[in-house]
C-alpha cells in the first residue's frame, strides 16, 4: 500500500488542528467522528485522537490489503456514501482521509515527523 502522489508532507486531523486550513481539517475530523461508530469502529477500532495521512486519495493497494476487510464493510461504506447527508466533496473527504487506516493491517505510525503538519 503506497501513495502514489510525490508529495512528502503528512496531513494531521484532530479535534484541534493548527496550522494551515485547520478549520477544514477541523471539520473533516468532525465528520469522521460523526461516521465512526456507524462504519469502522466494529472494522478499525477506537477513533484515533488524531489522524495522520499522506496528501489526496490517490494510493496503490494490494488484492490482500483489500481482503482484510470483509465484504460487508465496503457495502456499508458504499451505502452510506450514497446516502449520506453531508455534501460530496465532505464525505468523500472521509474516505480520503481513512485510505491509510481502511487498508493498514495494524497501527500506522507517522514516518517522519518532520513533514507532518501541526496538529
Amino acid at each position: 500500500m503506497v501513495s502514489v502522489l510525490t508529495t512528502f508532507e503528512e496531513v494531521c486531523y484532530a479535534e484541534d488542528a493548527k496550522g494551515p486550513n485547520k478549520e477544514q481539517r477541523r471539520m473533516t475530523y468532525s465528520d469522521i467522528r460523526m461516521v465512526w461508530s456507524q462504519l469502522f469502529q466494529e472494522t478499525l477500532g477506537p477513533l484515533p485522537k488524531t489522524i495522520h495521512n499522506d496528501c489526496c486519495a490517490q494510493f496503490a493497494v494490494t488484492r490482500d490489503r483489500i481482503w482484510l476487510r470483509s465484504k460487508s464493510f465496503y457495502a456499508r461504506c458504499y451505502d452510506w456514501l450514497l446516502s449520506a447527508s453531508l455534501p460530496p466533496e465532505r464525505s468523500g473527504r472521509v474516505f480520503e482521509q481513512l485510505w491509510r487506516l481502511i487498508f493498514s493491517a495494524g497501527t500506522l505510525q507517522v514516518k517522519d515527523t518532520s513533514l507532518m503538519l501541526p496538529c
